[in-house]
């Protein structure tokens, strides 16, 4: 094997591992079959990943035959949080929309046609903050999604929609694409943000993009009780906003 197969097979690995962390996370126990068979993989193959992963401590086995998400994994992972300031700067944004308004709030980034939150407040009255949450929320009925894939232009956008709409069996989902990217075409022109009325489960949904060291982020502030004027939610918006981007300013 020369250098370049040994790179393309851990790189492979590494993929791997991290989608078998993945479905421990988001399904609990599973065993090395049911493991193997969602990355179209042979058990065998399966079974050595994650031997490698009980190894490093990520997976531990609770049983015989299954295996489930271990400290390991949650470790790494608050490791890792300590180098994303926007994530503390967008929790702290959004408890203080919560603590203000009692709206819920939530910043996101968009990643392979999926949200990844960075925090998320409800808007319950005793709602808690949520850090890191990898949404299955569908992208074409999220102000975030929406204006996160608008950043990236309206090929983006369309195609974001499209994948999205089909993905949830939208019925026609071009006539639904050509109608959501219609709306958001209206919103951006009136509003300069994403506003969604009346969308269940929400009363209104309303987003505008922030910029972090890797990239465009949005942040988002929406109540399933109360609907609220265009202009107040953009006020909002615009101090949440400015709120994080001095907290991501480097230190003079």
């Amino acid at each position: 094997m020369n250098k370049r197969q040994q790179y393309n097979t851990q790189v492979q690995s590494l993929t791997r591992g991290m989608q078998v962390l993945q479905l421990l996370a988001r399904n609990g126990r599973m065993t090395a079959s049911a493991i193997g068979a969602e990355l179209g993989v042979h058990q065998s193959s399966a079974s050595r990943l994650l031997r490698s992963l009980q190894d490093a401590g990520f997976v531990r086995k609770p049983d015989f035959h299954s295996f489930a998400i271990d400290y390991g994994a949650l470790l790494f992972a608050g490791v890792a949080m300590q180098g994303f300031a926007e994530i503390a700067a967008s929790a702290q944004a959004a408890m203080a929309v919560h603590a203000r308004t009692g709206y819920g709030a939530a910043a996101a980034v968009l990643r392979e046609n999926r949200l990844i939150y960075l925090a998320h407040m409800g808007s319950a009255p005793q709602a808690a903050i949520r850090l890191i949450d990898d949404s299955t929320f569908p992208v074409h009925r999220s102000s975030l999604g929406l204006c996160l894939a608008a950043t990236a232009g309206p090929d983006t956008l369309r195609d974001t929609v499209l994948a999205s709409c089909r993905r949830c069996d939208v019925r026609k989902p071009e006539a639904e694409t050509r109608s959501i990217l219609a709306m958001v075409d209206d919103s951006l022109q009136r509003y300069d943000f994403v506003l969604l009325c009346d969308q269940a489960p929400n009363r209104f949904n309303g987003a505008m993009t922030f910029q972090t060291p890797r990239g465009p982020a949005a942040f988002a502030i929406y109540s399933d009780r109360q609907n609220a004027r265009p202009d107040d939610v953009k006020r909002l918006l615009e101090d949440a906003v400015r709120q994080i981007a001095a907290a991501l300013q480097p230190p003079p």
